[in-house]
């Protein structure tokens, strides 16, 4: 396995989960489980996402107004890398083995399948009206996004007592989702299969693969803001990509 797109180990996991949880961000920073929900539904949805679009998000969910204090370019290179390894890794695992995801929920030391579906919609909101036709065609197939995922839909399976029933569903229905993105990025133009789904933006069928940072101070940021390092995520400019 190409070490771009190697999974993050459980001590790496530990790193990215206890930066994210750093007092710093005020408790506006995306959680473990939340933070995967949102990088899965960027990597299979209907076109590539720059980092500079949704990294905003991962440091304050809310507002996208937080932007990280690292405390050295080291730092700032080691989050980031991370960052971007943990996408990559899912992104592999589609593109090789789609029925071979296991959300990060069903790991014992980690759970939040609440925080990971809330994720997961928070990452639609960028490509909002492809979803949008997707979710009206295919109304049953987010059927465990809805119950996860919403105050209203946890009430629901809390009072039937089928919470890990719907767990279980999430898996499949990524897979789906993702084979009708595949689809739509791979159609042809002008072949006359396009449907509902098809994203002229979209380019290819594989998913995409960030390069891991190095990031010197002058360099330009890895978030995508175009922006010196030293400028941005590095120190100085806080202010939102």
């Amino acid at each position: 396995m190409d070490a771009l797109s190697r999974p993050l180990s459980p001590p790496e996991l530990d790193t990215l989960e206890d930066f994210l949880a750093s007092p710093q961000f005020e408790y506006r920073a995306m959680e473990l489980p939340t933070l995967e929900g949102f990088l899965t539904a960027l990597v299979i949805g209907p076109r590539m996402v720059m980092p500079g679009e949704w990294l905003p998000r991962v440091w304050d969910r809310y507002d996208a107004a937080v932007a990280p204090d690292f405390a050295d370019a080291g730092q700032a290179a080691r989050i980031t890398s991370l960052l971007m390894r943990f996408m990559n890794g899912i992104a592999d695992t589609f593109l090789n083995d789609p029925g071979a995801f296991q959300p990060i929920f069903w790991q014992p030391e980690r759970r939040g399948a609440p925080e990971w579906c809330e994720g997961f919609l928070a990452g639609t909101a960028f490509c909002e009206a492809e979803w949008a036709a997707l979710w009206d065609e295919e109304p049953a197939l987010f059927a465990p996004l809805m119950r996860l995922g919403t105050d209203e839909g946890r009430a629901m399976i809390r009072e039937d007592g089928e919470t890990e029933v719907w767990m279980k569903l999430v898996q499949p229905m990524l897979v789906a989702i993702h084979e009708i993105w595949l689809q739509a990025r791979t159609v042809p133009p002008g072949s006359g299969d396009e449907g509902a789904f098809d994203d002229d933006d979209a380019a290819g069928e594989d998913p995409f693969v960030h390069p891991e940072p190095e990031v010197g101070r002058d360099d330009v940021c890895p978030c995508g803001s175009g922006k010196e390092f030293e400028k941005c995520c590095g120190g100085g400019d806080r202010s939102v990509h």
